[in-house]
């Protein structure tokens, strides 16, 4: 069949070195790729190729690739105006990683808690292909990315997803979605000499125990006897809701409990809780015999376990506890338990094969059926790689495997990732949003033109002759001293001449 590539919706095969093409199909852990080279030279072919073009591969009608660019390496040639673009593209899966979202749900199906994420926080993408009635009683998303969030709903129920050429996402039961074909002894799909098997039984586990977070109990009450001078009491497990009544002889008294470092007996509080030591005191010791009743809803961490008696009966029994607090109810709890065993009760095979036809694609149920291997098994395919072999004529290398080793696989790749972190049920999702805009700011300024403008000034001055009469004498006085007024008699006199006037 012939091969498109469209960028942007553009047909840009004749671009491409048809030898640098490559797809490869990984699990729902990870992000299909396709790599390809551009030649650019002064032959016509102006095109360049940019972060974020759309691209779609297509082998005949099947499209089996669709994605974005997301980096482009360019490298000189000696010839005139040469340049070769080494271009990585991500299907369009990788969007999702880029979505940060919060929210928190309870008593909700999965397929209703897709619906709503998707409905608030991804645009541009459909969910058609979810198919996953199963309920869950509490759950909480911290600002993680939606792909995380995929993965934790997909681990509760054993599910496995992808997001299509058309950015539909499909969410389906795992071992359900079966491959075009099937491989036997006479069949014309695979290439001849290309099966290879392997088997290994070194990860089996029959017995699987989850230990997950912790659930409100039934409504639980203890009456304890104070001793003397007794400030602080146990409670049985840690406890929400915690309420404490105080009988010292004149019947019980209901107390206004606080918690401990948060409040103070100052404020009134008469109890205070230790929720992280299962404990409780008051402000003054009791005296002995004094009863104090306590009731409130027990904090009681998830515990289930479970096996599978035919491979016990098999290989011997082979124990494995899992540890996940994001885990909050037994039902839960036991749906993870029997997924696991149901996922590791048998030894793993592992095959690959190489085939022409496509179709293929990671996640889908393939049987293999073959007397030279004594096989009669369905795979999983794990990892589908397209390649072209001649300028017309391509290949197909399909990786599978057994449901146990998927897991492990899966496994190792969590232990890479960072957390998805869980929320605190008083925790606030602060959403921040930029807008940008444009100001233009101008300024007028008016300059003053000079003007005259004329004024009259009129200066007189009034000097006296004699201003104390014709031959009269001041009074003189032996300081510094300045007249207040013409009639002012006194004046400033030497010492080193005659007072007279002068």
């Amino acid at each position: 069949m012939s091969i498109t590539v469209n960028i942007n919706t553009i047909d840009r095969k004749d671009h491409i070195d048809w030898r640098s093409l490559n797809v490869q199909q990984n699990l729902t852990s990870q992000v299909d790729k396709c790599t390809f080279k551009i030649k650019k030279a002064d032959t016509g072919k102006t095109y360049k190729p940019n972060v974020g073009d759309d691209i779609q591969v297509l082998d005949g009608a099947t499209t089996i690739f669709g994605g974005e660019i997301v980096r482009v390496n360019e490298v000189n040639l000696s010839v005139p105006d040469g340049v070769v673009y080494d271009v990585e593209c991500a299907d369009y899966e990788f969007g999702l990683q880029n979505i940060l979202f919060a929210e928190s749900y309870e008593t909700t199906s999965i397929e209703d808690i897709i619906a709503d994420i998707f409905d608030k926080y991804v645009a541009g993408y459909t969910y058609a292909n979810v198919s996953a009635s199963f309920v869950i009683q509490k759950i909480v998303f911290n600002n993680i990315t939606v792909i995380q969030a995929l993965k934790r709903l997909a681990e509760v129920v054993k599910y496995e997803y992808y997001v299509d050429p058309d950015k539909d996402l499909h969410f389906f039961q795992k071992f359900t979605n079966s491959a075009p074909f099937n491989l036997t002894d006479s069949d014309a799909y695979s290439i001849k000499g290309s099966l290879d098997i392997r088997f290994d039984g070194s990860q089996i586990a029959n017995a699987v125990k989850v230990r997950g977070g912790e659930y409100d109990g039934s409504v639980f009450e203890e009456i304890l006897t104070a001793g003397a001078g007794q400030l602080s009491f146990p409670t049985k497990n840690k406890m929400s809701d915690l309420a404490v009544e105080l009988n010292d002889g004149g019947g019980y008294v209901v107390q206004t409990v606080g918690v401990e470092f948060l409040n103070t007996f100052a404020e009134g509080f008469t109890v205070l809780q230790n929720y992280q030591d299962q404990s409780f005191r008051f402000e003054n010791g009791l005296v002995a015999g004094d009863l104090v009743k306590y009731s409130g809803l027990p904090k009681i961490r998830v515990l289930v376990e479970s096996e599978d008696p035919t491979s016990i009966a098999e290989f011997g029994k082979r124990e494995k506890i899992i540890q996940d607090t994001s885990i909050e109810d037994n039902a839960t709890a036991r749906q993870r338990a029997r997924a696991e065993v149901s996922a590791y009760k048998d030894e793993m095979v592992e095959a690959k094969f190489k085939t022409y036809t496509p179709g293929l694609r990671s996640g889908q149920l393939i049987k293999i059926t073959n007397t030279k291997f004594d096989l009669d098994t369905d795979f999983l395919i794990k990892k589908v790689i397209f390649k072209t072999f001649t300028e017309d004529s391509y290949v197909y290398q399909a990786s599978l495997t057994t449901a146990r080793k998927y897991e492990l696989v899966e496994l190792l790749m969590r232990l890479i990732e960072p957390d998805a972190v869980q929320a605190d049920d008083n925790e606030v999702a602060e959403k921040l949003k930029t807008d940008i805009k444009t100001i233009t700011i101008g300024e007028s300024i008016a300059r003053q033109t000079a003007e005259s403008d004329d004024a009259t000034i009129e200066i007189t001055e009034n000097i006296q002759d004699d201003p104390l009469g014709a031959g009269v004498e001041p009074t003189w006085v032996l300081a510094d001293y300045f007249p207040t007024s013409i009639t002012d008699t006194k004046r400033v006199g030497l010492l080193d001449r005659s007072m007279e006037v002068y």
